[in-house]
């Protein structure tokens, strides 16, 4: 579901933006890759969210509507980078990036909730959203960079069984995965 993929994604995101800096470090030494994989870390969660919600599109039988979108956004795409990057390089790059991705998602989460007449409310993906923000705060009082990490998913996980984001079902259904039952 998107809320299982935005909760994936926002950790995910969390985590690689907290150790952006020793993993760089470590696999780049020198370089400026660090603070460029943490601004594209912050991307994470609405791109799990639009891989999700493109491959529930494509299987309500809308392949030609996930088509036309995603020729529309590459084209976009082309276009924005022609007249960004030259003048900005990587900033010029990552907007290009974000904006198409945003649009490209927004098109398929319309089309979505199009075609399966769910009703997505607002409430779960900006408590998600809060709860992720107030998680990397509290973790950026940590000084070691895997002490942040394991700090945000306990806080963030908190957080959301405290705002009612995961429930008992949520934890339920993923016993179950993990039983394989």
């Amino acid at each position: 579901s998107l809320k299982i993929a935005l909760v994936y994604g926002t950790v995910c995101g969390g985590v690689i933006h907290l150790l952006a800096q020793p993993l760089c470090a470590w696999l780049y030494p020198g370089t400026e890759v660090a603070k460029h994989l943490k601004l594209y870390s912050l991307l994470i969660p609405m791109l799990y969210c639009d891989a999700i919600v493109d491959a529930m599109v494509k299987g309500l039988g809308q392949q030609t509507a996930s088509v036309r979108y995603n020729i529309f956004t590459s084209a976009m795409d082309v276009a924005l980078l022609f007249v960004l990057l030259p003048r900005f390089g990587l900033h010029g790059y990552f907007c290009s990036f974000f904006v198409t991705h945003f649009i490209n998602f927004c098109l398929s989460l319309r089309r979505l909730l199009g075609v399966s007449g769910y009703a997505l409310s607002p409430r779960q993906p900006l408590l998600t959203l809060l709860a992720a923000a107030a998680s990397m705060a509290g973790a950026a009082l940590a000084t070691n960079s895997f002490v942040r990490a394991f700090g945000f998913l306990g806080i963030f996980f908190s957080l959301l069984c405290l705002l009612g984001v995961v429930k008992k079902e949520d934890f339920q259904w993923a016993k179950t995965l993990v039983q394989g039952k």
